[in-house]
């Protein structure tokens, strides 16, 4: 959408739409001012985006399930994957050696669990919203490629204060980062997704599953 093309009053509406669901919200999680269920509220703010982008008629409905990724973004995918698996499992083994590997070790069961619901529970749905609804809605209000890209990456970040660590916010910001480089080079939400659940998948393999767990327990 050309930002040119949207009236002051749009404008503003967006801005204010964008500081309520991705500033507000997720201060009224962390500091619990309202007492909302985390996981049903992105079940619904998951349906609002599908919704929103649905009726957009200039949203490409295609990019839900495009999947024409080069060979040579699969390759640089599959780099990325395997440096960062390589780093996350020295980290967990050298910093928290009594966690490393705990949940398919202790939990198999869990683990299985995980790994085969957590691409579907939570990575696609958090894709959808901070990847294809974010960068359908604001592209007018953040024009620039980079602006948008980081407006995403910090607004992914930002939810991540729910779990009250910083190791969280780390991992996420340069995670949200390369989501959404993948989304913007591709328009693919599946492709964002993928990368997405591998990273998340390994985190809780390594032993940093903890920092990124408890808020849902309530």
């Amino acid at each position: 959408m050309n930002p040119n093309r949207i009236s002051p009053t749009i404008a503003r509406a967006l801005y204010l739409e964008f500081t309520l669901i991705f500033i507000g919200l997720p201060i009224v999680f962390y500091f619990d001012l309202i007492p909302l269920p985390k996981l049903p509220s992105l079940v619904a703010f998951t349906v609002y985006a599908l919704v929103v982008l649905w009726f957009d008629r200039t949203y490409d409905k295609s990019n839900f399930l495009r999947w024409d990724l080069s060979k040579l973004e699969v390759k640089n995918l599959a780099v990325r994957f395997l440096l960062f698996s390589i780093f996350i499992l020295a980290a967990a083994w050298y910093f928290l050696p009594d966690d490393f590997l705990i949940i398919p070790k202790e939990r198999p069961q869990l683990w299985v669990i995980i790994m085969l619901f957590y691409p579907f529970v939570s990575a696609l749905p958090q894709e959808l919203i901070y990847r294809s609804f974010f960068f359908q809605r604001y592209s007018s209000i953040f024009p620039r490629k980079w602006i948008l890209i980081l407006a995403s990456t910090l607004a992914f970040a930002f939810l991540h204060i729910i779990y009250d660590n910083f190791v969280a916010i780390i991992f996420t910001l340069a995670g949200g980062y390369l989501f959404s480089r993948t989304y913007e080079r591709t328009n693919s939400l599946l492709a964002a997704s993928l990368e997405h659940a591998l990273y998340g998948c390994m985190i809780f393999t390594s032993g940093f599953g903890s920092y990124f767990y408890e808020p849902f327990n309530g």
